[in-house]
């Protein structure tokens, strides 16, 4: 997950913009996409959800409409285009279908 890999966020302004720690971050990207099998015994099934779809779709938002990136720091932590990673960020959305999503465009 490019966000916990690359320097898109300070440390100490990774929890506000995001919405969850950088080590919870670090954590869904660990197991993705097999986030439904974690047994976690720091967090229960439904704390570890909530914080995968804050992690994941505040990844997409943060890359996509916080900022503009430098071509270079984009290629090296993405390997798809912007317009490919805003694709999969509305198929996410609507296979969701969850109340909470944000409606940017």
């Amino acid at each position: 997950m490019a966000i916990s890999e690359g320097p898109f966020l300070y440390d100490w302004d990774f929890q506000t913009l995001m919405g969850v720690t950088f080590a919870e971050t670090q954590q869904v990207a660990e197991v993705y996409p097999d986030n439904d099998e974690l047994e976690s015994q720091d967090l229960d099934l439904k704390s570890f959800e909530e914080i995968s779809w804050l992690t994941i779709n505040n990844s997409f938002v943060y890359l996509l409409y916080y900022q503009d990136w430098a071509q270079a720091l984009w290629k090296r932590y993405i390997s798809v285009t912007e317009e490919e990673v805003a694709k999969t960020f509305k198929k996410w959305k609507g296979e969701l279908n969850n109340p909470r999503i944000m409606n940017i465009e």
